[in-house]
């Protein structure tokens, strides 16, 4: 029997998601338009196979209903300070609920975003209102990334990561 294939995501991939980065995710309905809502927080297994994000229960309807129905996921990871972007895509994204360690991924999110964006002149209160997600309003979604790209501006955007 042969060893599975590596994980799509390197420990480099990893480790710049957990930066200061700021999330997107989107899906779409049937008739393909599209939905999307800011993330609050995400963390990678272990095994880096699987990725789960924590984001508003109640800004994010629309796309949570888009993958509860189709289970189609678009993540774009971009940091901020240097327009540096991954996007990872999955077909299999389900909706659950919060567990204690999502809100720790919360917060230590936020922490590490509000010191990226400060110097360049976002102010704390403003951006835990825009990005953070409330501790009773929180929602998670795990999904195994399928297609993985860099996608920072430049000659090398839409490449594909491996």
């Amino acid at each position: 029997m042969s060893d599975p294939l590596p994980p799509l995501l390197s420990e480099e991939v990893v480790t710049f998601m957990k930066r200061g980065v700021s999330i997107v995710a989107a899906s779409r309905d049937d008739s393909l338009h599209a939905s999307m809502a800011r993330v609050g927080g995400c963390y990678v297994a272990p095994d880096r196979r699987s990725v789960t994000l924590v984001l508003s229960e109640r800004q994010s309807a629309a796309l949570l209903a888009d993958i509860r129905a189709c289970g189609h996921i678009a993540v774009a990871i971009t940091e901020p300070s240097t327009h540096r972007t991954v996007q990872l895509k999955g077909v299999d994204a389900t909706v659950r609920p919060v567990r204690p360690f999502d809100h720790a991924c919360v917060e230590a999110h936020i922490g590490v975003f509000v010191a990226e964006v400060g110097p360049m002149g976002h102010d704390e209160p403003l951006t835990r209102a825009v990005v953070y997600p409330l501790p009773h309003d929180r929602v998670a979604i795990s999904f195994t990334p399928t297609q993985a790209f860099s996608q920072t501006p430049g000659a090398n955007a839409g490449e594909a990561l491996r």
